[in-house]
């Protein structure tokens, strides 16, 4: 992937390497980094919109960050909201059908028509409708396209349950102040669980932290990092993957540390 050209960013505490390339202090699992940037909710789901957002991905970053909701008829359609204005009034996304959603909402199957060839998308799915939905959508454009999919969930019985169903990569969704027992004892359950990783809001990883998950061989996510001194400070710890709003701002940060893509 072509990243644009950064000045050396605020807060990068990473090392020179040989040919002057700022290196991580530490490793990430697999010797590479995936960005991701959010959306593409508030894009729109008109066809300039999403020519627009695959370009995004092809330039800046490798992939988008979505949340998956169903419609009343089992469409999978991409919105932060389970609800919608209209009027004066929000009303459930699956009390419409797919037909009936106003054009800023994008389904599934637009985007990866747009991106599946090339790109990874990391997705939010919650229930198993919904999780069924997705794995239908992306099989539709390929069976490489399901190994593409990152799949995020927050009930960790939801994705046991779906492992066996899937070659998609499967992360457990936290945050430090929902881990009882201690990070240890969840990454061993979540290793143990066959599941491939943890995503966290970037502030709860640490370098201790993403080392301790790369012992158990899961991968690590981080989200929620706005500022170049947020983001320079995880991947530099060794983040695997990472989320951010602004495209431009996430891909130069990464290109500092990763100058010929991750």
């Amino acid at each position: 992937m072509t990243f644009p050209s950064a000045a050396a960013t605020e807060g990068n505490r990473g090392r020179c390497g040989q040919d002057g390339a700022v290196t991580t202090r530490l490793p990430s699992l697999h010797g590479q980094l995936i960005t991701f940037a959010s959306g593409p909710s508030e894009t729109g789901g008109r066809d300039e919109d999403i020519d627009a957002l695959a370009g995004v991905v092809s330039g800046h970053v490798d992939g988008l960050d979505v949340t998956v909701r169903l419609t009343r008829d089992g469409v999978a359609v991409l919105a932060d909201s389970d609800r919608i204005r209209t009027g004066l009034r929000r009303k459930r996304i699956d009390g419409f059908d797919a037909v009936d959603l106003p054009p800023e909402i994008p389904t599934l199957a637009n985007i990866l028509a747009q991106t599946s060839d090339r790109n990874p998308l990391f997705v939010t799915v919650g229930g198993d409708s919904t999780f069924e939905a997705v794995l239908s959508t992306a099989r539709t454009h390929g069976p490489e396209v399901e190994t593409r999919l990152w799949l995020v969930g927050h009930d960790q019985s939801e994705l046991i349950r779906w492992r066996p169903r899937t070659q998609a990569l499967m992360l457990l969704g936290t945050a430090r102040r929902r881990v009882g027992g201690g990070l240890e004892r969840l990454l061993a359950e979540v290793h143990g669980d066959d599941l491939d990783g943890v995503s966290m809001p970037h502030a709860d990883w640490s370098g201790g932290s993403i080392a301790l998950a790369h012992r158990f061989g899961l991968r690590t996510h981080a989200s929620g990092g706005r500022h170049n001194r947020e983001l320079a400070s995880v991947i530099d710890a060794g983040i695997d993957a990472i989320t951010a709003d602004d495209p431009i701002r996430l891909g130069a940060v990464a290109a500092e540390f990763y100058p010929n893509g991750g």
